[in-house]
């Protein structure tokens, strides 16, 4: 990922909050709006992200690639800078305007890392030290929403999807030992009360497995469901196609298999 989302060219988008009414209510939303290029012109898109930015909403369009983590967390600094007299600067400088100062937002490699707002006053005149609480406020609640932002509901989905194959990897070697067990004892290489013993043992730990499977196959149903529920309904059906492939494609992703193999597999035991 970027260490800084300052660039030459600013990305387009910008993040609003909009107050709506409903049933004589009012209620506050986060919306993402940009504007595209038509046959008939410009149009203005608005993507309602509800109520919290860090929503599942907005998770599952970051996983989609429809927004951007860094960029969305770098627009949410600059919605708040401008609530701040304390803190003027901006970037970008439209034509004619007078620019005294500049700010840009260093979006960390990792996600536990913290979010670093950096301020360059262009005249010399803005002393940024003044502000150093509303900064280290910003930079706080920057960071938690970045962090948020970096969850990835697909990969969670992936992650399930491989914890129960590492369940079903764990069943097949019981079921294969149960069939050496009974061969052993018609054999005569296995007297009847090692082999009930054995079996027994088989049984418990192939339900112990089972059980886990279907738990996890549970919320991997339950994440998904939570996951286009999110979705506006008129995009659902176009959309749960493509997060069950990236999930799927993850299962042969060799530096993600690793990566959950390191997480949960300690010393031949499955932690999950």
């Amino acid at each position: 990922m970027p260490r800084s989302t300052a660039t030459r060219h600013r990305q387009p988008g910008s993040l609003r909050r909009v107050t709506k009414k409903a049933r004589g209510k009012e209620y506050q939303r986060w919306q993402w709006r940009t504007h595209r290029q038509t046959d008939t012109g410009w149009t203005t898109v608005d993507v309602e992200l509800g109520e919290h930015l860090e929503g599942m909403r907005t998770l599952t369009l970051i996983a989609l690639g429809e927004l951007s983590a860094p960029l969305l967390t770098e627009r949410y600094v600059g919605f708040y800078l401008r609530e701040l007299d304390c803190l003027p600067a901006f970037t970008g400088r439209p034509e004619g305007a007078k620019q005294d100062a500049a700010w840009w937002v260093e979006i960390p490699s990792k996600a536990d890392q913290p979010v670093r707002l950096r301020f360059r006053s262009l005249s010399r005149q803005t002393d940024f030290r003044r502000a150093r609480k509303n900064i280290a406020e910003l930079e706080a609640s920057a960071t938690a929403v970045w962090r948020d932002l970096s969850k990835d509901p697909i990969v969670e989905l992936g992650r399930f999807q491989w914890l129960e194959s590492e369940a079903q990897k764990e069943i097949d070697k019981i079921e294969e030992q149960l069939q050496t067990l009974r061969k052993k004892r018609r054999s005569g290489d296995l007297n009847q009360r090692d082999f009930e013993a054995d079996e027994r043992s088989c049984y418990l730990r192939l339900e112990g497995w089972e059980t886990m499977q279907s738990t996890v196959r549970s919320r991997w149903d339950e994440l998904l469901q939570e996951m286009l529920t999110a979705l506006p309904r008129t995009r659902r059906d176009e959309l749960k196609p493509r997060i069950v492939m990236l999930a799927e494609r993850l299962q042969s992703d060799s530096k993600q298999l690793r990566k959950w193999h390191d997480d949960h597999w300690d010393d031949n035991t499955l932690r999950w």
